[in-house]
């Protein structure tokens, strides 16, 4: 099948026109669905290149709250620094620890600080990693495209210190992660100002256009046809993460009508529908997100760990991926578990509506168990991905969160037993319905009756039995309110008014509708 796909476009590209419309269809649609990320790139880094232009570091100095609506799903615990690397006339260098304000002194990340220096191309696949957990900590890295003489992407290490980062793409992404706790803001602030992003002589191995030349996202064209057109500047440019991969992708992008001598638009061959191709490229990218899940027990499922960021040659999950989660980190980075409501059939996938009176209850088995300077969350969203207001400004919970116990002691921090692993609870149910205060630190304010929201829960540092299977993923179940009338009780015990309604079972349900809609309205411009 493949070997006669690949005849058929030797043949177009021959003889400049296609006798089997078909394949000009089906490269449309691969096209598509292989560009659609570049969507997510614009809204992502346009705003940045226009306010702070490229190669130039920009620092979120306060944690997201409901009222940040430029990053979908942001963390809660964690800040970022980010920087649009144009690496298309010369390589660029970050220096951790170099850049020094009057009257301050350099030092060195310190090693029980969670730091992730994390690189991706403009289709959001995280090709290379440096900072906590990894072994490449070098004084400096220099991000630049890679030589023809380097057989992969990733980092390459000079052997004096030094780090190459070979990236796929005369334009890349550098976003850096920190972890804020209780304590450490005002040192996460410092480590931030020292970063040093700068140009070098080194010079690039192509030439491509300058990134703030290439023309973004043209309201007035349908997402379909902005794709294409984008894709049309960024592909020439850009080459998949699996170098193996290059002659097949272009192959395919020339019968496309991409990659044909036009840079700035894509001129379809004739008797191809883009409404068509759009529908099946859409399509394509739900059906590989229901194809890369698996099921890792009580309702929960994680894509595949050797697909989770860094996509290989999946650009149907790459796509579907970049609808909701654009820039996702590699595993065993991160780990991004999510619960299917399999039981509700008026719901799908991960949409979840609680009816009047009614509320979500999240049972840990035990602790996560994470590396030393891992940490885990559990973050709630509403249905444009988007932190939910509430008084408390309360938007995720975790391990540096004061959860408590059923007995009321902490689950984390100095007063918690060291070692010790039993059970406890997350409630999750709609701001204005107040539980009672013991419930207070374990609770998640939602949307009201009726509005759907999701929740995200996130691992960092993976390890031991998150990895291989062993721990048991927490029970979700629904359950009357709690408030001060039913008086709840904080625990894997007995509950005053507080029982399931109906036989609630949880396990993996169909993601079709949901990733269809999520895709739609991400992807609208």
């Amino acid at each position: 099948m493949h070997a006669t796909f690949l005849a058929l476009l030797t043949v177009c590209a021959a003889s400049g026109s296609c006798e089997a419309p078909n394949v000009a269809q089906d490269a449309a649609a691969f096209a598509l669905a292989y560009g659609y990320p570049l969507l997510a790139f614009e809204k992502f880094a346009r705003p940045q290149i226009q306010t702070s232009g490229v190669n130039q570091i920009r620092h979120a100095r306060a944690l997201s709250t409901a009222a940040n609506t430029s990053v979908v799903t942001p963390n809660v615990d964690t800040l970022y620094s980010t920087a649009i690397l144009d690496l298309s006339h010369d390589a660029v260098s970050i220096e951790p620890g170099k850049k020094i304000t009057q009257g301050q002194e350099s030092f060195d990340i310190p090693s029980d600080q969670f730091v992730l220096f994390s690189f991706y191309d403009p289709f959001g696949d995280n090709f290379a990693n440096a900072g906590t957990g990894h072994p490449n900590n070098g004084k400096s890295w220099v991000v630049r495209q890679k030589p023809a003489n380097v057989s992969s992407y990733g980092i390459q290490s000079s052997g004096q210190g030094q780090y190459f980062v070979n990236s796929p793409s005369a334009y890349t992404i550098l976003l850096i992660r920190w972890l804020v706790n209780a304590t450490n803001l005002d040192l996460v602030h410092t480590l931030q100002d020292q970063i040093l992003v700068t140009n070098t002589s080194q010079a690039a191995g192509n030439q491509y256009p300058w990134l703030s030349s290439i023309q973004g996202v043209d309201k007035s064209k349908s997402p379909a046809a902005n794709v294409l057109d984008l894709l049309a500047q960024y592909a020439p440019a850009s080459n998949p993460t699996i170098a193996s991969d290059t002659d097949t992708v272009r192959q395919k992008l020339r019968a496309a009508g991409v990659l044909s001598g036009n840079t700035t638009s894509v001129t379809l061959q004739s008797g191809v529908n883009i409404d068509k191709a759009n529908q099946t490229a859409l399509a394509a990218a739900t059906s590989a997100t229901l194809h890369a899940t698996e099921s890792v027990g009580n309702g929960w499922g994680t894509i595949q760990l050797n697909k989770t960021g860094n996509f290989g040659t999946d650009y149907n999950l790459r796509a579907s991926i970049a609808a909701a989660g654009y820039l996702m980190l590699t595993a065993p980075d991160a780990i991004y578990p999510t619960w299917r409501n399999a039981s509700d059939k008026s719901n799908s996938s991960s949409n979840i509506i609680l009816s009047q009176g009614e509320a979500l209850l999240y049972t840990f088995s035990a602790k996560p168990p994470l590396a030393q300077t891992g940490f885990w969350s559990l973050t709630l969203y509403n249905s444009d991905n988007f932190l939910v207001a509430n008084e408390r400004n309360a938007y995720g919970v975790g391990d540096r969160s004061n959860l408590t116990y059923a007995d009321g002691t902490l689950v984390y921090g100095n007063a918690s037993p060291s070692g010790e692993q039993k059970q406890f609870q997350v409630l999750i149910q709609p701001a204005s319905v107040a539980p009672p205060t013991n419930w207070t630190a374990n609770w998640l304010p939602a949307p009201e009756a009726g509005l759907g929201f999701h929740v995200v829960l996130r691992w960092y540092g993976a390890e031991g039995k998150l990895l291989s299977g062993g721990y048991e993923y927490p029970r979700v179940t629904r359950v009357e309110a709690v408030t001060k009338q039913t008086n709840g009780t904080n625990g894997g015990g007995s509950r005053s008014g507080a029982g399931t309604s109906g036989a609630d079972r949880l396990s993996m349900n169909s993601l079709s509708l949901l990733l269809g809609i999520a895709l739609f309205l991400a992807y609208r411009l």
